[in-house]
């Protein structure tokens, strides 16, 4: 494989399957050192693929289309993953992974409609602070237990949007990705209604 367009798709892409290995890692496994220790390894295999694939095409001057479009889809994809897991392993509120998912559709179609209108549609850095947010917090609800021991619940508890059971730790970080996502995903909407505005028909 010599073409190094490809090359950096691929360390791009990876890690949505390395996202993938987490889940059914977590879902599979009891909480232990072991599982602890491999799931901050994945964990850090998932952000050193996103840093090193940014890292490598600025400076070789490799970036393109493809992978500006395929960069935010393998982050949000892995992270959607990776928090869906730690919700149904007790370790975040499910509410997390549905924020996450509601935003990033939102913002695809907010960019879809800032584009045919001619602006640019490139990243805000509330996008990069939800990101950074979003890392941060997938480490420190992994090693929550460590700390805070966390209880056995039911599926309904799991589908609840507040734990009132889980330690106030976890709810606090959770709720910190919530917010965080919810800010980057408004930032958006607000920047896409001149657009909108723009596109409706004209009164005669």
């Amino acid at each position: 494989m010599s073409n190094p367009y490809l090359r950096l798709l691929m360390l791009t892409l990876v890690r949505i399957p390395i996202a993938l290995i987490l889940l059914m890692w977590l879902l599979a496994t009891e909480y232990s050192p072991a599982t602890l220790t491999v799931t901050l390894l994945l964990l850090v295999m998932i952000e050193l693929s996103d840093f090193l694939d940014g890292f490598i095409a600025r400076k070789y001057k490799l970036t393109s289309e493809l992978g500006a479009t395929l960069d935010p889809y393998a982050d949000s994809t892995a992270r959607l993953i990776t928090y869906t897991a730690l919700a149904f392993d007790n370790l975040a509120l499910m509410a997390v992974p549905i924020v996450m998912a509601i935003r990033d559709v939102t913002v695809a179609y907010t960019r879809v409609i800032v584009t045919r209108s001619g602006q640019s549609a490139s990243a805000h850095i509330s996008g990069k602070a939800k990101a950074v947010v979003q890392a941060v917090g997938a480490f420190l609800l992994v090693l929550s237990p460590v700390f805070w021991p966390v209880r056995e619940k039911s599926i309904f508890e799991t589908l609840m949007f507040l734990d009132i059971f889980k330690p106030a730790p976890v709810l606090v970080i959770s709720w910190i990705v919530i917010l965080v996502t919810l800010a980057s995903m408004i930032e958006y909407i607000f920047r896409a209604i001149p657009a909108m505005g723009a596109g409706l028909p004209k009164r005669r």
